[in-house]
């Protein structure tokens, strides 16, 4: 699909994910079967 998403963590989420929370930009992808079975993921900041 190939669509851009927003991901918006509560506050437990982002702390225990980074260590301020400030807004940040992040490549993610994921490969999944026509099942939706997650088969791979990958992020970069």
């Amino acid at each position: 699909m190939r669509k851009p998403v927003r991901m918006i963590y509560d506050r437990h989420e982002d702390i225990s994910a980074t260590t301020k929370r400030h807004p940040a930009i992040v490549r993610y992808r994921s490969g999944v079967k026509r099942d939706g079975t997650l088969v791979a993921r990958t992020w970069s900041w």
